[in-house]
């Protein structure tokens, strides 16, 4: 599930969500994932800084010392690389696109897919 929301940068970041789904007393705790997020602290789960300048000394401390940390890379989402073009879907065009016969195609790049689509 994908939500968007605002988030307050001054306080850490949320690590989970404890939600109740129903009217029974069953919670569901779920871990967050964040998209595009930028620097952020693996000490105090800040973002704008790093674990170097952490403002939280005891935090930095233990962080730089090898105590495992509360925060790290698993709260960004992974992205899909937009640079890489999509695969060929025939039927991706309009209805009219649809019912025009595939002998109407020319060329083919490496697996068959058309290069072109004469119209």
């Amino acid at each position: 599930m994908k939500v968007k929301v605002l988030l307050d940068i001054s306080k850490p970041l949320k690590r989970w969500l404890r939600l109740k789904l129903d009217k029974s007393d069953n919670i569901v705790v779920v871990a967050l994932k964040y998209e595009r997020l930028p620097e952020f602290c693996y000490a105090c789960g800040r973002i704008g800084h790093g674990i170097k300048d952490c403002p939280d000394g005891e935090a930095r401390k233990g962080a730089l010392d090898g105590t495992p940390t509360r925060y790290g890379s698993w709260l960004k989402a992974l992205m899909p690389d937009k640079s890489k073009p999509k695969p060929y879907q025939m039927g991706s065009g309009n209805s009219s696109d649809k019912d025009r016969p595939l002998d109407r195609l020319s060329g083919t790049l490496g697996r068959g897919l058309p290069s072109r689509l004469d119209l």
